[in-house]
């Protein structure tokens, strides 16, 4: 799906894209997921509009290690 309009009183939300998080299995590809990501954060961005990046504090179940 593309986005071909931005609406003006929306705000992007984007949660946990840190490498531990996107490095876990996911039901799509990593890297689809970042690219989309990534055109959207450029988009909101050209346009002045609220972008949040959300990092939530905790492991994954089972995870060793935190990056």
């Amino acid at each position: 799906m593309s986005v071909t309009a931005v609406d003006r009183r929306s705000a992007l939300v984007v949660v946990d894209l840190q490498k531990s998080v996107a490095g876990l299995p996911l039901a799509h590809p990593a890297e689809e997921v970042l690219a989309r990501n990534a055109g959207l954060l450029a988009a909101f961005r050209r346009r002045r509009l609220p972008v949040v990046l959300v990092n939530v504090a905790g492991a994954p179940p089972g995870a060793t290690t935190w990056e």
